[in-house]
């Protein structure tokens, strides 16, 4: 098939070297059938004399005198030369044993690219015996040789490295079959790649031999042939197919026997050509897929191995000005393109990006510092856990022990700060015994600032259930404006690098210093107030001041949660305390442990369901006793099924929350969901003008129920 002409080619300047005999080149492509534009040339001195030294009475008219050229366009000659003319005059005067030479140094597309710069260069890697030059560069690049005879060095070497497509000449063609040596885009393999039963529908007039003759594939256009069908080219079967023809009516026309006897031999060797190379292709198309993998292979193996020895270079350069090697800039370093590249590093490139380079090492070894830093933190951080978990066993049982402040929170303190967040400062055991008896009054107010958030989070529950508690107690409880808490993230330049070092601060002016012990056990002793577990697993309840213990003994800080005290279950609490007339304090549970199985949990299996619907898909929904329960029975059953849907009520639809009831008790009717508007539909006075026989007040009723 015909190539287009390249630009390049066709603005090159023609020499006077003889062409091939051949009108196509070996590369397979056609002859350029342009002819060159007859260019004027001055008259040597030898042809001038020629031309006067004419008998005057010869009949031949005289020659015209050799149009001379100005001094600019002299001036204009003796300049460089326009476009590639004059480039290649040095080159085409070397000797073809140096030519020769050069290109066994070579690879097959450069002697490719080589043998088109000029006719003398294309006589000389088309000939025959331009063949050792050929297998010396297959074998620069370790290129198998080839059973099949179809195909010349110059036609594979285009196969494989040009990106050109065989039928529509179209670049950046990468889809490629060594089996039926086609490189073509993914329309023209679309168009082209059939299989057999669609090239005897497609191809007119079909020779029935054509296909045994033809190159064929396993791969189709979609990727999926797990049968191994056969595909072929249309254009090459129809080519096969014509010649096939052209066999059969050479023998037709033969005349004599001998005749006849010699085209019928030359149809058989033709056929037998054929089906070599058909054989013959197919298996050289493993070899060239197997080849193309390895090869790849061997690219990224190469640069690889070019990029590490380029970071090697400019690691050494880097060690040489004083860095470390883990300063060198990272993967995420603007300047990492500078560096993972696959080319040597020369001191001219080193000097071109040795500024960016270094400015990116400065950057890393400041955040290398930093991480060092925190991580000498961490370690002497650590470090005074032993300790205080000595002061912690030290504590008398009680509510000594139980508002003891938890690792972080004691950690965070002003007094013990010190012996782990100043950096370059050691210390001893005996500087760490000194200082146990200047512990005492931070301890002693962090115990207060948490006894005071346990207190403000009931206060705050409350106000929330709609049962706020006295107004001049709650204002006790506002948080005192006080400055800004300075943390270890502030001390920290680049903060994100904190990690495992950061501490829980609390504030420890906040004392609430006009509330009484006997106001703090009003609020503790309330009903509600139990508080639960922050763990995920953990549903259990406790009283301060062992919520505090509990949540310190679950690696959390021990300050109150969000989650601590739950609105919703405290809403509904409070309300069966108010149905059945008993106080919101200290005895309320054990006077509702005492009315006896008497409650029930309403939405029960439709608030499971609607759980088991957004985290089990398809998971049934077990049956479970949910009425006739005591008080401590329905706080464990709602502990146990509703516990996350109470507390993240954001995730779940309302209209399936559970509640607690009391069984025989007057409930009013669950307000039915918000009407969805009906498109189309008025939901104004319009419809309610026209009263409750209306059709139409009918069929939005029907509607508002859907």
């Amino acid at each position: 098939m015909a190539r287009p002409t390249r630009k390049a080619a066709a603005k090159a300047p023609k020499y006077a070297a003889d062409s091939p005999s051949a009108s196509e080149d070996e590369g397979g492509h056609a002859a350029s059938s342009s002819k060159p534009a007859i260019r004027r040339r001055k008259r040597t001195a030898d042809e001038e004399d020629d031309a006067w030294s004419h008998d005057d009475d010869s009949d031949a008219p005289a020659a015209k005198k050799a149009r001379k050229a100005s001094s600019a366009s002299k001036s204009k000659a003796k300049g460089k030369a326009r476009g590639r003319a004059g480039k290649l005059q040095s080159f085409q005067a070397m000797p073809l044993d140096i030519l020769a030479e050069i290109a066994r140094h070579l690879d097959p597309i450069t002697l490719l690219h080589m043998s088109r710069a000029n006719k003398m260069m294309h006589s000389v890697f088309a000939s025959r015996s331009a063949a050792p030059i050929w297998a010396i560069a297959r074998e620069n690049v370790y290129l198998p040789d080839l059973e099949a005879p179809d195909l010349t060095d110059m036609q594979l070497a285009s196969l494989i490295w040009e990106r050109e497509c065989h039928i529509c000449g179209r670049g950046r063609a990468v889809i490629v079959d060594y089996c039926i040596r086609k490189r073509w885009c993914k329309n023209c393999q679309r168009d082209n790649l059939i299989h057999a039963s669609r090239a005897r529908t497609r191809i007119e007039n079909l020779h029935p031999q054509a296909l045994a003759c033809s190159t064929f594939t396993t791969h189709s256009v979609s990727g999926y042939n797990y049968m191994k069908k056969h595909y072929y080219c249309q254009i090459d079967v129809e080519a096969v197919s014509k010649e096939l023809w052209e066999y059969d009516d050479t023998v037709k026309a033969a005349r004599g026997k001998e005749a006849a006897e010699a085209a019928k031999q030359a149809k058989a060797d033709y056929l037998d050509l054929r089906r070599t190379i058909v054989k013959a292709a197919f298996k050289d198309g493993d070899v060239l897929l197997n080849w193309e993998r390895s090869s790849a292979q061997n690219r990224r193996d190469a640069d690889l191995k070019a990029r590490k020895a380029r970071r090697e270079a400019i690691e050494a350069k880097l060690l040489e000005l004083g860095f470390d090697k883990l300063d060198l800039p990272g993967t995420y370093n603007h300047a990492r393109s500078l560096i993972d590249k696959p080319t040597a590093l020369t001191e001219t490139s080193w000097n071109k990006i040795s500024s960016k380079v270094i400015a990116a090492a400065e950057t890393s070894k400041k955040y290398r510092l930093e991480r060092e830093k925190l991580e000498r933190m961490r370690s002497r951080r650590d470090a005074l856990k032993p300790r205080y978990d000595a002061l912690l066993l030290s504590q008398t049982a009680g509510e000594d022990h139980d508002t003891f402040p938890s690792f972080e929170i004691f950690a965070s303190l002003p007094v013990v700060e010190p012996f782990w967040a100043s950096d370059g400062q050691t210390f001893t055991d005996d500087d760490w015994n000194a200082a146990i008896p200047t512990f005492g009054d931070d301890i002693a107010r962090a115990r207060r600032a948490i006894k005071v958030g346990y207190a403000r989070r009931i206060v705050d529950t409350l106000a929330k259930a709609g049962k706020p508690v006295d107004k001049d107690l709650a204002d006790k409880f506002v948080a005192p404006m006080s400055p800004r808490l300075e943390s270890l993230q502030d001390k920290i330049e680049h903060s994100y690098l904190i990690g495992s070092v950061s501490i829980s601060r609390i504030n420890l002016d906040d004392s609430a210093s006009t509330v009484t012990d006997a106001e703090f056990d009003l609020l503790f002793s309330n009903a509600i107030a139990r508080f639960h577990c922050g763990a995920y697993s953990c549903i259990a309840r406790h009283r301060f001041p062992h919520a505090h213990a509990h949540a310190r003994g679950h690696d959390f800080s021990g300050l109150a949660s969000p989650v601590a005290l739950i609105p919703l279950l405290v809403q509904q609490q409070l309300a069966v305390l108010d149905r059945l007339g008993i106080p919101d304090d200290g005895s309320a549970e054990d006077e509702l442990d005492k009315r006896g199985a008497i409650f029930s949990c309403h939405h029960c299996f439709e608030a499971r369901q609607s759980v088991q619907h957004n985290w089990f898909l398809g998971a049934p929904v077990t049956t479970v006793q949910d009425t006739g329960l005591t008080w401590s029975e329905i706080r464990q059953h709602t502990d146990h099924y509703h516990f996350e849907l109470y507390r993240s009520t954001y995730s779940y639809d309302s209209k399936v929350m559970p509640e607690i009831r009391i069984i025989g008790e007057d409930y009013a009717a669950t307000p039915p969901p918000e009407p969805k508007p009906v498109p189309g539909a008025s939901v104004g006075a319009d419809l309610a003008s026209q009263g409750p026989d209306s059709d139409e007040q009918a069929a939005f009723d029907e509607a508002v129920a859907a």
